[in-house]
């Protein structure tokens, strides 16, 4: 199956009406945005300025963030609610290099950081968008024909960046070898796809209800990793622990180690030593009952190095998951991302939805 797309350009300009907010301890943590800290978590900022002083990020909500892999203090940020927007500063000024599409996710080429590519929705359908002038100008891709049917993951392969990725709504993932010109289905997973990432040589696909699964021909088969079916875990992991249902997955993160794999979920925080062959749950000191988990992410330099977030609070450990401290409540909204710095751990950022 061959789908080719029209190609369109995306004009930039549209104009927002953001809340405003400014650098300030994390209990005063803003309804969203962005927050930072730079000593491992015991501290918290907000970091929602933006450069044309035509009001900030508070009021924006995340959906993803990445650095640019050759420049650390280049860092780059997804919204549903406001496109994308880069910083050159480390956070401590943004520009929006994107409007009028939400934004669910976005990917870096390997090769040449200036070339990104973008995908979530836009009047109705579903698109994927590119631009090889660091965001100057953008051209569509991908235009979904069905509607309310979101793009909402995509992936480069870091062995080939002509090689692109996508997830719908739908569940179905379809690939690009050339860069977006052309796109062939892949596989359709009858679920919302939520992440699709290449790492350490294999794809993951993370769907909403039906799990992780893990694929290391990218793409030709998939094997379940983590998955579960009513009244407790599928076959493949039942030998973890018994009896036990995940309602919904949310995200995932893979350490240098591809062994090392943490879900979050609906039902707590899980993760693998064994590249998914077992998965426990990880004890988390949760507040209020909260084990709705979203956000998870492992320090780069550091795989013991891991932050996780339910609902309004933070969590670190520092000894890969065996315990967690609490870093920190946000007010309202809820962590829905988070990014570590490559080189230091104690360096890391916070994408906030509004609630």
């Amino acid at each position: 199956m061959q789908i080719k797309t029209k190609v369109s350009k995306v004009v930039i300009g549209f104009a927002l009406t953001l809340l405003s907010a400014s650098c300030v301890p994390f209990l005063a943590a803003p309804a969203a945005g962005i927050i930072k800290t730079t000593n491992g978590g015991t501290d918290w900022q907000a970091i929602n300025t933006l450069k044309d002083q035509s009001g900030d990020l508070g009021g924006v909500s995340v959906s993803v963030l990445a650095f640019d892999p050759t420049n650390a203090d280049r860092v780059f940020m997804s919204s549903y609610t406001g496109g994308m927007f880069r910083s050159e500063d480390s956070g401590e000024s943004w520009e929006r290099i994107l409007s009028h599409i939400q934004v669910y996710d976005f990917a870096i080429s390997p090769d040449n950081s200036d070339v990104l590519y973008a995908s979530g929705i836009f009047d109705n359908n579903g698109r994927a968008l590119v631009t090889k002038d660091g965001g100057k100008s953008w051209v569509e891709i991908y235009k979904e024909a069905s509607t309310e049917n979101a793009v909402r993951a995509i992936a480069v392969n870091p062995a080939n960046p002509q090689e692109v990725v996508i997830g719908m709504s739908s569940g179905n993932i379809i690939k690009s070898i050339d860069g977006g010109t052309n796109w062939k289905l892949m596989n359709n997973f009858e679920d919302r796809v939520n992440r699709i990432r290449f790492q350490n040589g294999n794809l993951y696909v993370l769907l909403r209800t039906k799990g992780l699964f893990v694929s290391s021909d990218v793409g030709q088969t998939f094997a379940p990793s983590l998955t579960a079916s009513i009244g407790g875990l599928s076959s493949s992991v039942a030998g973890s622990f018994s009896g036990f249902s995940i309602g919904s997955f949310s995200q995932f993160a893979v350490a240098s180690d591809s062994n090392i794999i943490y879900v979050t979920t609906e039902s707590g925080l899980f993760k693998t030593t064994s590249g998914g062959t077992q998965w426990q749950r990880v004890a988390v000191p949760v507040k209020n009952d909260e084990v709705a988990f979203r956000a998870v992410a492992i320090a780069p330099s550091n795989d013991s190095i891991v932050y996780t977030a339910a609902g309004t609070t933070v969590y670190k450990s520092d000894d890969s998951a065996q315990t967690f401290q609490t870093q920190g409540v946000v007010g309202t909204g809820f962590v829905n991302f988070i990014l570590v710095h490559p080189t230091f751990s104690q360096i890391a950022y916070a994408g906030i939805f509004a609630d």
